[in-house]
């Protein structure tokens, strides 16, 4: 990646989607490069005021988060802005260069409030002028991975063969099905494209087949600082578990939200994996090598040709990292 010499710094939006190693490459990787200026989770950086870094999340969450009448266009810019100019990352190096911008969040691929149309228009009002890389998974691998992603979570209760019909056949297109549009590749990149002149797919296996070029081709760059970071990929976090482990998961998340419902003091309830942390990695340990289960998060063949059958026309598309469409002014919707 190189830095550029101009007073409009380079920026690349990493936009996932969700189960592409976004979290895995977030944590190992981007918060500890020195040769760019991270934006994304970890989002508490200690160089930076909170309030700085708490007006950057919440800007990016309302990216995705808010319907087309509320979102506050001046007040996402301004704390882009402001998180830029309290970064040290972000200002002119002792060359008159600076380090390129990598803002990395796969909720901007969740389409459960404003579809992607929406949210690549506003990611080009915040970042004008600048890049977007996605991570292309098979989406037969990867639809099983978001089932049991929600699955884990308690947020669906149906099988995945059930849950796969509902997805693709009777979307209701909130948090439970929005999965179906992570791997509709020409989606994406009609809907960016329209937006930013460079959209550019890294393909998912290279994660596991070559990670140093994977992050070559996600970063676009030549930096050696790659090749120190490329075995923490083999790292992952995050990760989809079989029933025995997904039913222990079940079981906290709807006690959290049980206790929530009583007069005392809220628990947090995070969404990743209660498996990330030490502690539950003890407890779930003996848990993971049991079949017990495991055919209600099974794929069948059935289900794989339905896949394939549904993505067919979609994903006729060349192959990854070519570019968008002509970039188009952001404007407000109906100007």
């Amino acid at each position: 990646m190189e830095v550029y010499q101009a007073n409009s710094p380079r920026t690349i939006i990493h936009i996932g989607p969700p189960k592409t190693g976004t979290t895995t490459v977030q944590e190992n990787v981007l918060a500890k490069l020195s040769s760019i200026c991270f934006l994304g989770k970890p989002w508490w950086n200690p160089e930076i005021p909170y309030d700085k870094c708490v007006g950057l999340h919440r800007a990016i969450d309302s990216v995705t988060k808010t319907d087309r009448s509320s979102f506050d266009e001046t007040a996402a810019k301004q704390a882009v802005a402001e998180w830029l100019e309290h970064a040290p990352d972000a200002q002119k190096q002792s060359d008159g260069s600076y380090l390129p911008r990598f803002l990395s969040e796969e909720r901007l691929c969740i389409t459960d409030n404003v579809d992607y149309s929406e949210i690549a228009r506003r990611l080009a009002v915040l970042f004008p002028n600048s890049e977007v890389v996605y991570v292309r998974r098979d989406p037969v691998g990867g639809l099983r991975s978001s089932h049991r992603w929600l699955y884990a979570r308690a947020w669906t209760n149906l099988s995945f063969s059930k849950w796969l019909d509902q997805v693709l056949f009777n979307p209701t297109f909130d948090h439970r099905d929005v999965a179906v549009r992570y791997y509709d590749w020409q989606l994406i990149e009609n809907s960016f494209g329209a937006h930013f002149k460079t959209v550019r797919a890294v393909d998912f296996s290279l994660l596991r087949k070559d990670s140093t070029e994977f992050l070559r081709q996600l970063l676009d760059t030549d930096s050696d600082e790659i090749d120190q970071f490329a075995a923490v990929t083999n790292q992952p976090l995050n990760v989809s578990q079989n029933r025995a482990v997904s039913e222990l998961h079940r079981a906290a998340k709807k006690s959290i939200r049980l206790w929530n419902r009583l007069p005392f003091g809220k628990i947090d309830e995070k969404p990743e994996y209660l498996g990330d942390t030490p502690f539950w990695q003890k407890v779930e340990k003996p848990l993971r090598r049991l079949s017990w289960g495991n055919k209600k998060l099974a794929m069948s063949d059935a289900d794989k040709q339905k896949i394939a059958r549904y993505y067919a026309s979609r994903n006729a598309l060349p192959p990854a990292t070519q570019a968008g469409k002509v970039d188009q002014q952001a404007s407000q919707p109906g100007k």
